[in-house]
């Protein structure tokens, strides 16, 4: 359930053992159910992804608590809340304990910056109700003098608090194997000094954590027996530490609890908790220090929510909206010494992919985090010149700093994709001069010299489909072709950017070549869809004839689950070559020749929709064809509707912005209400990996496609921030006749959209917080519309054709530009005898 809180938007629910969340700030990240237990889970390193995390080492496997009377060696474990909470506050969890006459409120939430994580819990009295440890003081009560007072009413009652860790301090996945990070035994020590203990690996003095509150435990424990409520795998130690907490009926209780990682800087997780407990307790048990790291956590919570507010008459999509906003900002993962930028997905990928970072880097930039944005480009480029065999973007980095895989070819141009809307949202002369040489040099010396050299449009390489037969350097992919011509058209517009127009004539003329010749030669004009693969059948069975021996040598090595994939795979294109030889009309020896276009019906037709690959014709026929039963199941697009009936949340979102670009707004939003059936199913608040509630439960690209299409292109928006130019040209869907963005950062100035449409009519309102900017407001009008009338700020104008950048193949319609005023009211009539078609 969603509501509007003091502290901002929040989610609640009724917790289970089933759902996780992650609570993240840049330096630390923790993973638990809904109910607060640590069940081992995840498959990269298996049974330890979730817990504590200061990447690239774990802290724990897991934190627990426990309250007790004095004198009673009995633990009540707060393991079954009433309420599961999040909110700009952190995340909140409440009790309702009989057993003891209390209310438990526990909430935690992380220090900006640093790799510590703070618990508070509040007990309170409940009303009515005298705690245990009063009960038995009664009869004395009852007998004292009437002349004492009565001093029930303020009576003080005790209760023990413990908190119970479990460490298992270890390297992120494959560390072992990459650079000798051995798992040592875990240690623990109380120190006197800090009133808490000090976790660290055997093996690694620097592995280290430090554990207590702001107060000084009244008992300790430390050692391999101590266990909480769970028993948890690896080779961690255990520690409690118990704290007296006295409950007046007058008010509540507050205790506040440190969990440390290593410092950001140089120090230890000591170091750290001792900074941080520094200083007299001011409030709720925390000290100036920690008072003021709250109130910049809260403020950097709220950030999202309070940028780029939709407003649409549908309240659901709004909520959706609203928290993919949040999502994404909140994965971004600083790692002190080796970079920067934002993870793919917890719980199992906590760190750094080119696809996922170029998808998920666009719904950061109208929401304010463009600084988060510009550094996932920056991290990705460094590694990429130092460590890609192709000097290109890598595709997977792990969070100690070394390549797991090299990047897909794929990669390159959705990377200039983000690099030129980076640059569209924020104007970072700096960062384009930076990152336009390594885009141009690595477009040079690995995509476009395989054309050269095979004298071919489309080069050969990795497509974003991880399937054997798709995941070659030797197969030209329909993704690869897409986005390269996207990225070719984009990376000529920074070009001009920045004064070489020669070069921006060439890198045009080469996406109008490399786009032109898919349209023609990859087209299956009987299936209304491009062909997956394009070579020819000699090659083609080459490509499965070694699938083929490869799928054998797998099962002689005992790898069925590798052995099944390339069968799987070699089977496609066995059945491909089948189908489409016998419908040939050509002799033998020229259609072994001849390279073709290959229909293996995987998602990839989305994609090219989203790069703006078809013509306006081809793209009605894909997304006909995408809507029907073969290629959708309820929460989304298939990942191949021949073979895999499996839905992830990129393919629907991307299916969703290539609606979108072709001016088909209808389609694309019930695309993104199909995806938002899967909301808070894995998560509350989250779209997970697969849908409707697979994979990492909180992922990155799952917010391209609720986010980016409404910004983009039902209302857009596209800035030219280095100019201090807005073009505004809305094409919204027909189920919203009112509409609006607000609060939209445009480097120091904010943006107010407003939409009024009807039938016949659509009425664009500007407010913009300084008025030394250029806005162009306009619409985009489908091929059969008139305009019979329009009027900027009352008074008549006529409108101007103008072609889209990007190539859309769209045209649209501006009116004159305005500067020297904050305020812009568009209104725009069309004929409406000419509205024969919808989007």
């Amino acid at each position: 359930m969603y509501e509007e809180q003091q502290d901002g938007p929040a989610l609640q629910t009724h917790p289970d053992g089933k759902r996780y969340y992650a609570l993240s700030g840049r330096r630390l990240y923790t993973i638990a159910t809904l109910e607060g237990r640590f069940p081992d889970v995840g498959w990269h390193q298996p049974g330890e992804m979730g817990g504590l995390w200061a990447p690239p080492i774990k802290l724990l496997d897991g934190y627990w608590f426990a309250l007790r009377l004095p004198g009673s060696e009995e633990a009540l474990w707060l393991t079954a809340p009433e309420r599961w909470q999040w909110s700009a506050a952190g995340v909140t969890f409440s009790y309702t304990l009989p057993a003891l006459s209390l209310a438990v409120e526990r909430r935690e939430w992380i220090v900006p910056d640093e790799s510590a994580l703070v618990i508070q819990l509040t007990l309170r009295a409940l009303p009515g109700s005298d705690h245990p440890s009063q009960q038995q003081a009664r009869p004395r009560e009852a007998r004292a003098s009437k002349a004492e007072p009565d001093l029930r009413e303020a009576a003080v009652s005790e209760v023990l608090c413990g908190l119970v860790v479990r460490s298992d301090l270890h390297g992120a996945w494959m560390a072992e194997e990459r650079l000798g990070w051995h798992d040592g035994e875990d240690l623990a020590e109380y120190d006197e000094k800090l009133a808490a203990v000090v976790l660290r690996d055997a093996l690694h003095p620097t592995w280290t954590a430090c554990v207590g509150a702001t107060v000084a435990p009244v008992a300790w424990q430390v050692g391999n027996s101590i266990w909480g409520p769970e028993r948890t795998g690896g080779r961690g130690t255990g520690a409690a530490l118990w704290y007296r907490c006295q409950i007046s009926s007058a008010g509540a209780a507050q205790l506040s609890f440190l969990i440390t990682g290593p410092a950001r800087s140089a120090g230890s997780a000591a170091d750290l908790f001792a900074r941080l407990t520094r200083g007299g307790l001011v409030l709720g048990g925390l000290t100036p220090v920690l008072v003021e790291a709250q109130h910049r956590a809260q403020a950097e919570s709220r950030s999202p929510f309070e940028h780029c507010v939709l407003s649409s008459p549908d309240l659901a999509f709004n909520e959706v909206f609203a928290w993919s906003k949040a999502n994404t900002a909140r994965l971004l993962l600083e790692v002190p010494g080796i970079g920067a930028g934002l993870m793919a997905g917890l719980p199992d990928f906590p760190w750094w992919f080119g696809c996922d970072t170029a998808y998920g880097v666009l719904p950061l930039l109208p929401i304010g985090q463009t600084k988060a944005a510009v550094l996932s480009l920056r991290t990705l480029a460094a590694f990429g010149e130092r460590c890609d065999p192709h000097g290109a973007v890598p595709h997977e980095v792990l969070p100690y700093g070394q390549l797991w895989a090299s990047g897909n070819l794929v990669e390159l141009p959705l990377f200039v994709r983000a690099l030129y809307h980076t640059y569209c949202w924020t104007g970072d002369q700096g960062l384009l001069r930076e990152l336009f040489p390594f885009c141009l040099q690595a477009l040079r010396a690995w995509p476009l010299a395989d054309c050269d050299r095979r004298a071919t449009p489309v080069p050969h390489g990795k497509s974003i489909v991880e399937t054997p037969e798709m995941a070659s350097e030797e197969v030209q992919a329909l993704d690869v072709a897409a986005y390269l011509a996207e990225a070719l058209d984009c990376l000529a517009t920074l070009a001009t950017e920045l004064d070489d127009p020669g070069l921006a004539t060439d890198l045009r003329q080469r996406a109008a070549q490399t786009r032109a010749h898919v349209r023609d030669a990859w087209w299956v004009p009987h299936e209304g869809l491009f062909g997956d693969l394009y070579a020819s059948p000699h090659s083609l069975r080459q490509h499965q004839i070694l699938l083929q021996t490869r799928a054998e040598e797998a099962s002689r090595a005992s790898e069925e689950g590798e052995a099944q994939a390339l069968q799987e795979a070699a089977a496609a294109l066995e059945e491909a070559l089948q189908e489409q030889l016998a419908s040939s009309g050509s002799s033998r020896a020229q259609a072994e020749e001849a390279p073709r276009p290959w229909l293996l019906y995987h998602m990839v037709q989305a994609l090219a929709l989203d790069a703006g690959l078809p013509s306006l014709t081809q793209a009605s026929s894909l997304l006909a064809r995408l809507q029907t039963p073969e290629w959708q199941e309820a929460c989304g697009l298939v990942l191949n509707a021949r073979r895999n009936r499996a839905v992830m949340t990129l393919p629907s979102g991307a299916l969703a912005v290539g609606a979108a670009r072709y001016g088909h707004a209808d389609q694309a939003l019930a695309w993104m209400q199909r995806m938002s059936t899967a909301f808070g199913l894995a998560s509350p608040g989250t779209l997970s990996e697969y849908a409707p509630d697979g994979g990492c439960f909180l992922q990155l690209w799952s917010s391209y496609g609720i986010v980016w299409p409404v910004v983009h292109y039902f209302f857009g928006l596209r800035p030219e921030v280095a100019k201090r130019r807005l073009l505004c040209i809305p094409q919204p869907p027909s189920s919203w006749p009112r509409a609006a963005l607000r609060r939209i950062p445009l480097a120091s100035a904010s943006l107010d959209v407003e939409l009024t449409v009807e039938q016949d009519s659509l009425q664009v309102q500007l407010t913009i917080s300084e008025p030394d900017w250029e806005l162009l407001p306009g619409l985009a009008l489908l091929p059969n519309q008139r305009i019979c009338e329009a009027r900027l700020n009352g008074r008549p104008v006529t409108l101007h054709p103008v072609q889209l950048t990007g190539f859309e193949e769209r045209t649209i319609w501006l009116a004159p530009a305005l500067q020297q005023t904050t305020a812009y009211e568009l209104l725009v009539r069309w004929s409406p005898s000419a509205i024969t078609a919808g989007p």
